[in-house]
């Protein structure tokens, strides 16, 4: 239980330290991409600055001006000038760029084509482009993501790293507590045993002698409830500690809750009650036998013990598409609406009066919720107050 606690304390900081440093890398992205344009932006102004204030023999690094008209035959530029940085556009298909630049043209004077942004003026006919190759600009951009991208995840890991190590510092007391606790039960529940089983032998000896004594009876009554409560704890213990062991095996489910069904009936009939099934027939599942057998006497039992008077309870049995639905419904229900999953906390008692004269420990619908918790079965309860209870397991 603590250990589960740890793993989602974990899980869930990660997610959450997951999501700032994603909001901090979109957040660096947006920054450097607005960087990324402003200083191409000024570079692209400064190139036409200087084209149209400087003479076009030396063009500025990177920077580019073209001067052509449109065929007015196939509507194709014919370049009339053109004057670029040779060492940024070396070996550059000049006619090819212009062309794009052309086609760009007619829904903007302004774009970039292959990392050369550009500016077009338009003059009676002639068109006249200043333009900037962005490649090394865009290069730092892209630098710039990878090392933020690269720093960001370094920094995740080791976040997560510490959550590992400061979660097992925090929970470690809790862990020993609480396996400390475990352990206590377990021991307490086996020395307990043997002394009962003194009282009960000293019980029976002194009832054989004076058979009539309500006080001998209700001596019995209580340590028979004591070793409920006893045996209850102990295959709690067990639970815990994972002591328990599963053992995968084919079998017909059908055949086994109406096989744990069986016994209960003579209880359900004594107490003016009345027991349905709706059994399917055949249904075949692979899993843990045992676990299967005391999970459905503990569901059993508990809808007997709270079934109302006169009451009715249903036992279900039914495969839905690749799932296999087992419930018990019994009606009557003294849990409220809302406290319906609470029903599983050890030792919960919505009517604590009632519990005690059933005879329940408080304990056999928590050992169900570890049973099926240990063979990762789905287990839920359903109240409907003064009304019913229904218990579900999907397996």
């Amino acid at each position: 239980m603590v250990r589960s606690a740890q793993k989602k304390f974990v899980i869930y900081s990660a997610v959450i330290v997951l999501l700032i440093i994603t909001v901090i890398f979109i957040a660096s992205c947006i920054i450097q991409e607005r960087a990324t344009n402003h200083s191409i932006s000024i570079s692209l102004h400064n190139a036409q600055k200087y084209f149209e204030d400087n003479d076009h023999d030396n063009p500025t690094p990177g920077s580019l001006f073209a001067q052509y008209t449109m065929s007015p035959n196939d509507k194709t530029p014919f370049i009339n000038e053109c004057v670029y940085d040779k060492h940024h556009f070396e070996g550059i298909n000049l006619q090819s760029l212009i062309n794009k630049i052309a086609k760009e043209c007619e829904t903007s004077t302004t774009g970039n084509v292959d990392n050369v942004y550009f500016s077009v003026k338009i003059s009676a006919d002639v068109y006249m482009v200043y333009a900037v190759d962005a490649t090394p600009i865009l290069e730092v951009y892209h630098s710039n993501i990878i090392k933020a991208l690269i720093f960001l995840s370094i920094l995740y890991v080791l976040l997560v790293l510490l959550l590992l190590w400061l979660s097992s510092i925090v929970f470690k007391p809790i862990v020993d507590n609480f396996q400390r606790q475990k352990q206590f039960v377990s021991d307490a529940s086996h020395e307990l045993k043997t002394p009962l089983s003194i009282i009960n032998a000293s019980v029976d000896v002194i009832a054989s002698k004076d058979e009539n004594n309500k006080w001998i009876d209700n001596v019995k009554a209580q340590t028979s409830r004591m070793n409920v409560l006893i045996t209850d704890m102990l295959s709690l213990a067990k639970l815990d500690e994972g002591k328990i062991t599963i053992h995968k095996e084919n079998f017909n489910l059908s055949d086994v809750i109406l096989e744990c069904a069986l016994p209960f009936e003579a209880m359900v009939y004594e107490n003016g009650k009345t027991i349905e099934y709706m059994v399917s027939p055949d249904i075949k599942v692979n899993t843990d036998k045992n676990s299967v057998k005391m999970l459905v006497n503990i569901l059993l039992d508990n809808a007997v013990k709270y079934a109302d008077e006169n009451g009715k309870i249903i036992v279900y049995l039914n495969k839905v598409k690749n799932k296999i639905i087992f419930s018990i419904y019994n009606t009557g229900s003294n849990v409220p609406d809302k406290d319906s999953a609470r029903i599983f906390e050890r030792f919960y008692r919505a009517d604590p009066s009632r519990s005690r004269d059933s005879g329940g420990s408080g304990l056999g619908l928590a050992i169900a919720k570890n049973l099926a918790n240990g063979n990762k079965w789905k287990i839920y309860a359903k109240s409907k107050q003064c009304e019913s209870m229904t218990i579900t397991v999907i397996f």
